[in-house]
């Protein structure tokens, strides 16, 4: 992007450069000329952290370039809610894995006869190393989850010692995203719950961001149904925007905002 230019003039979000541009135009008709959100933002939003040496980005350059990064983002968040589930259906279906992960950790337990069948396999000729022990010496046996022995001393073709070696990787690791104290929601880019339908988290994040820039009203610019239409477009959503959905979703959006009691925009 040329230095001092007003806003991005090149996106890859679809498949058609020309038709992408066309639609970028057109949502950041709603945000208004660079300069008022620069001076409305102040110093540190959309900073380069570690601009590149040989091209040093005007302040202007990086508050286009940090709204455009963040319509991305909707649209991104836009395609998680639509095609994943829900932070609270991904917390039950992981408490389910873990679940299942110890059954088949126990099973393998009483299972140490089907060892050398199972590292066989389809290769009759692969040879016993030895590695494995009937227990009680073998390492694995009865402690599956004994860190004691290291993936490097597993031998390649010892395929039941690395199947517990697996389970026991996954099984911590499903336990760490269960934790309380982690944000699962932020970890997977998704909203916390599966109240609302995508195209809604989609309005939402662009309001977010225009009342976040200062733009108040949010139609300052131009109505916000010809920008949702033009991000649908951007973000390859077929079902343009149903005007009715539209004013209740800004209503309900506006009003929360007003209750949590967050900065008004320039008039």
């Amino acid at each position: 992007m040329p230095h001092g230019s007003d806003w991005p003039t090149a996106t890859t979000i679809t498949d058609d450069p020309e038709q992408a541009r066309a639609y970028l135009a057109t949502v950041l008709k709603a945000f208004g000329p660079v300069g008022a959100i620069v001076d409305y933002v102040g110093p540190d939003w959309g900073t380069v952290s570690e601009p590149d040496l040989f091209e040093r980005p005007t302040r202007t350059d990086e508050v286009a370039r940090h709204v455009e990064h963040k319509l991305r983002a909707a649209g991104r968040l836009y395609w998680r809610v639509s095609r994943f589930r829900s932070v609270a259906e991904t917390r039950e279906l992981l408490d389910d894995l873990q679940m299942k992960l110890s059954v088949v950790y126990r099973r393998m337990q009483q299972l140490p006869n089907v060892r050398r069948a199972f590292n066989a396999g389809r290769d009759r000729d692969v040879p016993d190393s030895g590695w494995y022990q009937d227990p009680p010496d073998n390492p694995w046996y009865p402690h599956v989850f004994d860190t004691s022995v290291a993936e490097e001393e597993v031998p390649e073709h010892e395929k039941w010692g690395r199947l517990l070696l697996a389970i026991e990787d996954g099984w911590s690791r499903v336990g760490y995203l269960l934790r309380p104290d982690v944000d699962l929601g932020e970890l997977l880019e998704q909203p916390p719950t599966n109240q609302k339908n995508p195209e809604r988290v989609l309005w939402e994040a662009i309001f977010a961001l225009l009342r976040e820039c200062g733009i108040e009203p949010l139609e300052r610019y131009q109505p916000l149904i010809y920008t949702l239409r033009a991000a649908h477009l951007l973000f390859g959503i077929e079902e343009p925007p149903n005007p009715n959905s539209v004013g209740y979703v800004k209503f309900e959006f506006l009003k929360q905002q007003a209750s949590s009691g967050k900065q008004q925009g320039i008039g």
